[in-house]
């Protein structure tokens, strides 16, 4: 069976330049593995469908039966990696921090190492990655 690595490095090697992958999860008991995968300029069906052809003929190749699933992390799903806040600047978010403490604000920049948030028209909040518990974007439509 193969490891998560080595999914993250044969999902690396099919992504485009601005694509990236968000979570690699395994169930046991399904025998299934859940790739989320997105993009700064948001991830296509195409995309996910083509990346999970190469997956299952790769499974096939090195002998692993394993169900394989490809999307987009979806909506209402958590914030995992910095590339989803820097897709996320301008948006609205919700942060709840290793602290217990709640912050919300307007995603102004994110890089590798941390987010800022705009919490009034006059303040920025400079927070850590690791510092963050859970984030979600407050989406409007």
């Amino acid at each position: 069976m193969l490891n998560t690595e080595k999914i993250k490095t044969f999902v690396e090697s099919l992504l485009k330049e601005s694509q990236f992958i968000v979570e690699i999860k395994y169930n046991s008991k399904q025998e299934k593995y859940y790739i989320f995968i997105d993009s700064l300029e948001g991830i296509k069906i195409a995309d996910c469908e083509n990346i999970h052809k190469a997956l299952n003929k790769y499974f096939i190749e090195n002998h692993d039966d394993s169900a394989i699933e490809v999307s987009s992390p979806g909506l209402t799903s958590n914030l995992i990696v910095w590339q989803q806040y820097k897709k996320n600047i301008g948006q609205t978010i919700k942060i709840e921090t290793t602290d217990n403490i709640t912050i919300e604000g307007q995603i102004s920049n994110a890089d590798e190492k941390q987010i800022e948030i705009k919490t009034t028209p006059t303040q920025t909040q400079t927070i850590q990655y690791n510092t963050i518990k859970k984030a979600k974007v407050n989406y409007k439509f």
